[in-house]
């Protein structure tokens, strides 16, 4: 196989495609990156045997054919290529790199090895635009569970009823869901997609182009552009979760986005040094106030707010409550906190619309 490719062009893809490149496996060849000659174009594949991702990529072809290349030790040594093109020349586990009046020879991999990525057949696609299924991974996948104790809490849920899709994601001490209402109706589906594909899926989506995607009965296939992304699902049921995020609440209270993450991020300063992430906060009157107390000394701070029912004490995990603040839409100025009792969950949802809900547990303190 010969071919010439422009060096950005050709890392680029390279970057896009190692995302699925095993960390942790003794099979070579789940190393490796398989360059392929496709329509007169490169496909890039990669997989970890749970996400596979291709894209394909213009470039001059010389000579047809395939070669599994060293996943990392490749696009590395591309990245530090010089500006301009390229060529490669691919025989007997060899490529050789011809770059200006320099040259280097790279061991390559057996590409018979590669493992097959499992096809997905391409109908009854379900499209959405790539800056809302963007804004809905923003928004959920941060509340994916890490620990792999429950499999099902690592993975997100995409629940789809007629037009309107939902990304769930909780961990057992909160939850997160957003909603879009799709351009067509759809058949009801529901998966659970790990949230380690939404991430990678969520870096490619940097346009506001259509993403296309096809689901069968063990996979999820994401067409975006010229790449695709295919994983495998989690197995097993998802936790209910419109049972439980609470239809009434007896204290509700409106406040500015900007004011409570100026405040939250002092407080975390002192409460931080310690591991001590509590904040206890009191509703009263017209004000939200925020505290903590640590060795290294206390904080106090209160914030103007819009209050509907009764006064309330409760206390939180302040990283609970900044990571929903990080994560907003930036066009969020106003956020309703919805509360019954201080040992019940808060409901956290934007006041200028119903596209996002966020609920938190919290702390119990005796």
């Amino acid at each position: 196989m010969k071919f010439t490719c422009e060096k950005e062009i050709l890392y680029n893809g390279l970057s896009i495609v190692s995302k699925a490149i095993s960390t942790r496996t003794t099979h070579k060849s789940l190393e490796g990156i398989l360059i392929e000659t496709y329509d007169n174009m490169l496909k890039l594949t990669c997989t970890d045997l749970t996400v596979g991702i291709e894209t394909k990529i213009p470039a001059k072809i010389e000579q047809e054919g395939k070669a599994l290349v060293q996943g990392k030790i490749f696009s590395e040594f591309v990245r530090k290529l010089p500006e301009g093109e390229v060529k490669f020349t691919f025989e007997d586990y060899n490529v050789h790199i011809d770059y200006g009046y320099s040259s280097t020879n790279l061991q390559t991999l057996d590409y018979a090895d590669f493992p097959s990525i499992p096809t997905v057949e391409e109908d009854n696609e379900i499209l959405i635009k790539e800056d809302k299924l963007r804004s809905m991974i923003t928004a959920t996948v941060f509340s994916a569970a890490i620990e792999e104790s429950r499999p099902v809490l690592t993975g997100a849920l995409l629940d789809i009823k007629a037009n309107e899709a939902k990304i769930v994601c909780l961990d057992g001490y909160r939850l997160a869901l957003a909603k879009e209402v799709l351009g067509d109706n759809y058949k009801d589906t529901s998966i659970i997609i790990p949230a380690k594909t939404l991430i990678e899926v969520q870096k490619l989506l940097v346009s506001n182009n259509t993403v296309k995607i096809f689901i069968n009965e063990s996979h999820v296939q994401f067409i975006i552009n010229e790449t695709k992304i295919i994983s495998r699902l989690i197995e097993g049921e998802f936790i209910r979760y419109e049972n439980i995020i609470p239809k009434e609440w007896d204290t509700q209270i409106k406040v500015d986005v900007d004011d409570i993450s100026r405040s939250l991020d002092r407080i975390l300063t002192i409460a931080n040094e310690e591991g001590n992430n509590t904040v206890k906060m009191a509703v009263y009157e017209d004000k939200l106030s925020m505290s903590t107390e640590t060795s290294l000394g206390n904080i106090h701070e209160e914030l103007d707010i819009s209050i509907n029912g009764k006064n309330l004490d409760i206390t939180f995990n302040i990283r609970y409550i900044i990571d929903v603040l990080k994560h907003l839409d930036a066009d969020v100025e106003l956020l309703n906190f919805s509360f019954t009792q201080s040992s019940n969950p808060c409901v956290i949802t934007p006041v200028e619309k119903d596209d996002f809900t966020y609920l938190v547990l919290p702390i119990r303190m005796y």
